[in-house]
């Protein structure tokens, strides 16, 4: 360990209050004068304890040694070894508190000075100290000894405690107690000798005798929790080394396997202080933080030791561990194949999903625990449900099943969140996002109470997602506890709000459960409920609009009618709904009939003059059919409303509406229906069988809500002030859509170059992605009709007429629009918009004749390459490796970079790579 006399007569000098030593009080004070000279009761035997300090080459320069004060004592340490890679020394240390610290010196002894300190250093030279916290110790009797470890990092320590006080920065203690070790040292069993040594003198590094090593190990260090370890009785030298090095992250993957090599058992575990069994590779994942940590792991992996020594405590199981420490690259190395890690029955997934916001709060100290990304967190996920599927339905302790978990913690990333609930559903099946916990909630429920302002940006995505599979259908599903979804919202937000104002906002969240189908009955709210609390407000509301001089009397208005705390949120609720009724219900009533009206409106374009079979022949499909075709191809409309019989009879007026309307469309035109100059729009509701008087249908929506807000006691804002319907169609059109442009027109004075790069990125990026999107647009009307017009096509209850494929080429050829995609460059544009209108004429062709296979291609069938090059017919091209040509020339053109790929001879790869969004 080197000769500490010397550096002790040159540091004491330097230094004269480190020897005076810190007590807390109640401690037992040491005994007085010389260690050497006082013999020490055996009450009073000091404790081996093992200095450990990993320092870098940056921090400790070659030449240069590292020295331990500690009880007016220096003692040079050893430098790192093949065996252990930290700065050591062991040293007696009596029960008590003692400071502590560590100097870097020169082969002589002497600190060495430096003009340039590193942060956290002393005016004249590099240290670092700490006080070490109380250790509590439990062991049985059968524990002979105990080994104490203190583990510091030069540069946390230096950050986390110097305070650049005088000379050293602030000193530190180590503090054995009597009561924890009294049984800690016992010289004959590891030092040969029947006498304790004097205090704060070096002992031989126990790592290097031949002894065993105690049964018990405490490892504390300055950047992670202490850690305990106890041995059973007869586990041998070498096992024991391997642990303590594991779990003081000081072992390298040289040094694991020579002690493997030896005889250290690799299969058995290390009891932990709380008494779990843990095996040696969740202690590499648990404890060990050095660089080589990875290569150690593997170490053990490939030698055959067990990923855990018992399945009972998942606790202890070494992929908890991982996920809990945020250990991912040794999670990653866990999951492969070859090594066969159980998963199921540890709850992986929902520890994963809750583990990872946690952990962000408090971000990794250290460099080698990092935050997972979105896309890395999906990655792991797949991969241990690939390991077994059952995973991804585990109940956890909360009776939470992951996807209940990643539903209130949704991923960071809206995309990668969308993926992830869609990679549910197709291994789990669309029932899935309608899973129960065990309050009876389901996804929907979790993914409306999600917390932390990170988890904001993927919470929509999972709300989205949820409907889209199905997840409206048990809105007014109640859980256990009787309450909905909607009830539980409400209070949820009256119990956040400190001071409930009587001016109640309108919560976007109770709103868009409105609109997919929730029901106030449902929830538990009554007409009268909401009646009597509106009639409360609006008294309330009165009282404080009075004189002001009123309020400078004794009356204490609020007692006539003490709002109970339940009508909170049913007055959020009502709010709600009513926004629902005098907004959004006419908005969403009309756009949904115009989109069921849209097929009519196309064939009445497209049928209205006569259809030419051949050169010679034309054939006029008679009204009949016309309408007969239409209804096939009209969707019925419907609008999600959860309270009845008001959304019972909008449906149901907006059903009968679109019948007519597509009629009379058929048989008299679009201005018929929208009305015209001299022309009033369709009215197809007698009243009460009266012909002379009708309704179109804005009047009735305006009626039907008008019925509903006066059943709830609501304020109608809805206005409808004539006969006709040309004031509310002005009124209550569909919103505009905003659609976002493809590409931002640049301004005409920014540089050339930035004009240049974004042509570049259109070449590249957007030109083939719209062209596959317009063409596919394009091919739609060929689809439908070969799915609607296959079978005969009913004209009266004993005709059917049976389109010839003839007939259904030209009514596609009708429909079909011609693809554009709006270039502004030529000839480059002319080639792209050419090819796409030949390529659509030709798939429609193919589509009707032969189906759609015969187009985008399947087993055994090539996708469809309609241009022959120079006339060859030997020699086809598909359509993207056309666009992917036209695209080169331009780019050389230009002087553009090409990023766009086209590998192979046929259309597979292109398609792939170039795929609509």
């Amino acid at each position: 360990m080197g000769d500490p006399s010397h550096g002790q007569q040159i540091l004491t000098s330097q230094l004269p209050f480190i020897g005076r030593p810190l007590h807390r009080r109640g401690d037992r004070e040491p005994a007085a004068g010389p260690p050497c000279r006082s013999p020490l009761r055996h009450a009073d035997a000091p404790v081996p304890v093992v200095f450990r300090l990993v320092a870098s080459p940056e921090d400790v320069n070659d030449g240069e040694s590292v020295s331990l004060l500690v009880g007016g004592n220096a003692h040079r340490m050893a430098p790192p070894s093949p065996t252990c890679d930290a700065w050591r020394v062991c040293a007696a240390i009596p029960p008590g508190e003692h400071q502590y610290q560590y100097v870097v010196t020169d082969p002589h002894g002497q600190v060495k000075r430096r003009e340039q300190l590193k942060e956290g250093e002393g005016v004249s030279g590099r240290s670092t100290g700490r006080r070490l916290r109380s250790i509590p110790s439990r062991h049985s009797a059968r524990h002979s000894a105990i080994l104490l470890t203190v583990m510091d990092i030069f540069g946390t320590f230096m950050r986390n405690y110097s305070r650049c006080w005088g000379f050293m920065g602030n000193l530190v203690s180590v503090t054995p107690t009597q009561r924890d070790f009294e049984h800690a040292f016992t010289p004959s069993a590891l030092f040969g000798s029947s006498q304790p040594p004097p205090p704060f003198t070096a002992l031989p590094d126990p790592d290097a005798l031949p002894a065993s090593l105690p049964n018990t190990a405490t490892i504390d260090t300055n950047f992670r929790k202490v850690v305990t370890l106890q041995f059973d009785a007869g586990v041998c030298h070498l096992t024991k080394r391997l642990a303590i090095g594991i779990a003081c992250g000081t072992v390298s993957e040289h040094t694991a396997g020579g002690l493997i090599e030896q005889g250290a058992n690799i299969r058995g575990g290390v009891k932990e202080a709380d008494g779990g069994d843990i095996s040696l590779v969740g202690l590499v994942v648990a404890d060990h933080y050095g660089s080589s940590a990875d290569k150690v792991l593997r170490a053990l992996l490939d030698a055959g030791a067990p990923i855990d020594v018992s399945t009972d405590d998942a606790k202890h199981r070494s992929l908890r561990i991982a996920i809990r420490e945020g250990r991912w690259a040794l999670l990653e190395m866990l999951l492969e194949p070859q090594y066969k890690a159980a998963v199921n029955g540890m709850q992986l997934l929902s520890e994963l999903a809750t583990s990872v916001p946690s952990m962000r709060l408090r971000m990794a100290t250290f460099g080698n625990r990092q935050e997972l990304s979105p896309a890395a967190h999906l990655h792991i996920v797949k991969k241990i449900a690939n390991r077994d599927r059952s995973v991804l339905t585990e109940v956890d302790g909360n009776g939470k099943q992951p996807i209940h978990r990643y539903c209130k913690h949704p991923l960071t990333d809206p995309k990668c969140q969308q993926r992830l609930i869609e990679y549910f559903v197709k291994v789990c099946g669309r029932d899935i996002v309608s899973a129960t916990d065990s309050d009876g909630r389901r996804p929907l429920w979790d993914s409306h109470f999600s917390v932390g302002h990170l988890s904001r940006a993927g919470r929509k995505e999972t709300i989205q997602r949820l409907y889209h599979f199905g997840a409206a259908k048990h809105i007014n599903t109640s859980s256990w506890s009787g309450c909905t979804l909607l009830w539980d919202l409400a209070r949820e937000m009256t119990e956040r709000e400190l001071e409930p104002s009587d001016a109640v906002r309108v919560e976007p969240d109770l709103l868009d459960l409105l609109t997919h189908g929730a029901s106030l009955t449902a929830a538990g709210v009554t007409p009268q409920r909401a009646i009597r609390e509106a009639g409360v407000e609006r008294r309330r509301q009165r009282e404080r609009g009075m004189d002001e001089r009123l309020w400078d009397s004794d009356c204490d208005w609020d007692s006539d009618e003490e709002v109970d705390k339940a009508d909170w949120p049913l007055r959020r609720i009502v709010k709600a709904y009513g926004t629902l009724l005098n907004r959004k219900i006419p908005r969403r009533s009309i756009r949904a009939i115009n989109t069921a009206l849209q097929p009519s409106r196309s064939i009445v374009a497209s049928l209205s003059r006569p259809i030419p079979i051949s050169e010679t022949t034309h054939v006029a499909l008679p009204p009949e059919i016309q309408t007969t075709i239409a209804s096939l191809l009209t969707p019925s409309p419907s609008v999600s409303i959860g309270e009845n019989p008001f959304g019972t009879r909008i449906n149901h007026a907006m059903q009968q509406y679109v019948t007519a309307a597509g009629h009379s469309i058929i048989q008299h035109g679009n201005v018929h229906v929208v009305g015209g100059p001299g022309q009033p729009p369709l009215r197809p509701f007698a009243i009460g069988g009266e012909t002379g008087r009708r309704m179109g249908i804005c009047e009735v929506i305006f009626r039907v809500v008008r019925m509903e807000t006066l059943r709830w006691g609501i304020n109608l804002t809805l206005k409808h002030g004539m006969d006709n319907d040309e004031q509310i169609i002005r009124t209550m059109r569909v919103a505009d859509c905003d659609w976002d442009s493809d590409e931002e027109v640049d301004k005409a004075d920014w540089p050339l170059r930035r004009i240049v790069k974004a042509y570049g990125t259109l070449l590249n990026r957007k030109i083939p992605r719209r062209s596959i999107r317009a063409i596919n647009t394009a091919l739609q009307p060929s689809r439908s009709i070969v799915a609607s017009l296959s079978r005969p096509i009913p004209i009266s209850e004993t005709t059917h007429v049976a389109l010839p494929p003839e007939i259904q080429t030209t009514i596609a050829s009708l429909l079909t629009p011609s693809p554009s995609v709006s270039i502004g460059e030529n000839p480059f544009g002319t080639r792209i918009n050419h090819a796409m209108q030949q390529y659509v004429t030709a798939a429609g062709h193919s589509i009707i004749q032969h189906g759609n296979v015969h187009v985008v291609g399947g087993p055994g069938q090539p996708p469809l390459r309609p241009f022959a090059i120079g006339g060859e017919t030997g020699r086809r091209m598909g359509i993207c490796e056309v666009i992917f040509r036209v695209v080169r020339m331009e780019t050389l053109r230009w002087g553009i970079n090409l990023t766009l790929k086209h590998g192979t001879e046929n259309d597979e790869h292109i398609i792939r790579t170039m795929r609509v969004a």
